[in-house]
């Protein structure tokens, strides 16, 4: 089945696999995640595993915390 694809084909198969495999790292920086650089190290390392996507885009959508600010008065 693979025998018969061309290198514009495996670009765009690459392309797409790239895309789903960053999707919780993209999410987790258009969404200002709180540990968007941990989400990031997670699915380049753990990614791949199909475990480490799906936590990874668990933290990516994790509702953010908030932080309040300390007064000084």
């Amino acid at each position: 089945m693979f025998s018969q694809l061309g290198p514009t084909e495996v670009l765009i198969i690459t392309f797409f696999c790239l895309v789903i495999g960053l999707l919780p790292t993209w999410i987790a920086f258009k969404r200002k995640a709180d540990h968007r650089w941990m989400i990031l190290v997670l699915n380049v390392l753990l990614g791949g595993t199909g475990i480490g996507w799906f936590i990874a885009l668990w933290f990516a959508l994790r509702p953010r915390t908030e932080r309040r600010a300390v007064e000084t008065a």
